[in-house]
């Protein structure tokens, strides 16, 4: 398990009055926290104000609001004081993780060098719930060409699935789960041409941006 380590841990602070609902928090998408307490508690969008003073960094695992806002939120409501609350290290290792992943990718080239077809399936690890799994896989399959032409491609998507298990919830980890797709990718183009191209004419042979 890849845990987004970062200095400031997950922390919220909920307040529910008359005027509606105020969260501060440290989360990296305040405008999706704003909908989802919205939608939770069933008050329109103006009444329920996100403040984010800083984020003590994220990397992708405050990307989301999951239980920490409207948990607080609930517990303000019921209380009708200020609620704060705020995960350890452990806490937060044991809620959040970057999603596992099977990738498969074949790529055929020519004896010069020329990258003439690739193939790709991937699975990842979608943990239990849904969340933002789904558009983490749509964009890891979208995206796993690289800035190559390539004349012959097949990314099936409907096998580039996101799998539910009993396992934690998933987060964003350094924009979409690139690193790991881009392992394989930058592998299964190295390996076709290392022997007749250049390591630096590798990222631009043939002339095949996009």
């Amino acid at each position: 398990m890849i845990y987004h380590y970062a200095l400031e841990t997950h922390v919220a602070i909920g307040k529910f009055d008359s005027e509606g609902v105020t969260v501060w928090s440290s989360s990296q998408s305040p405008f999706t926290i704003r909908d989802t307490v919205a939608r939770i508690f069933r008050l329109p969008v103006n009444r329920v104000r996100v403040i984010v003073p800083f984020v003590g960094g994220g990397f992708g695992s405050k990307s989301q609001s999951y239980a920490l806002e409207p948990i607080a939120v609930a517990l303000s409501w019921k209380s009708g004081r200020p609620v704060k609350v705020r995960y350890s290290i452990t806490e937060s290792m044991l809620t959040t993780r970057r999603l596992a992943m099977y990738c498969r990718i074949r790529t055929a080239a020519r004896r010069d060098g020329t990258i003439v077809a690739r193939d790709c399936e991937m699975y990842l690890d979608n943990g239990a719930y849904a969340m933002i799994g789904p558009g983490i896989t749509e964009k890891a399959a979208n995206r796993v060409i690289g800035p190559y032409r390539f004349p012959n491609l097949r990314v099936v998507y409907l096998e580039a699935g996101s799998l539910w298990v009993h396992f934690i919830l998933e987060r964003l980890h350094h924009r979409f789960h690139h690193s790991g797709k881009n392992l394989a990718n930058v592998v299964s183009r190295t390996a076709p041409v290392q022997k007749c191209v250049k390591p630096w004419e590798r990222r631009c042979f043939p002339a095949c941006w996009v």
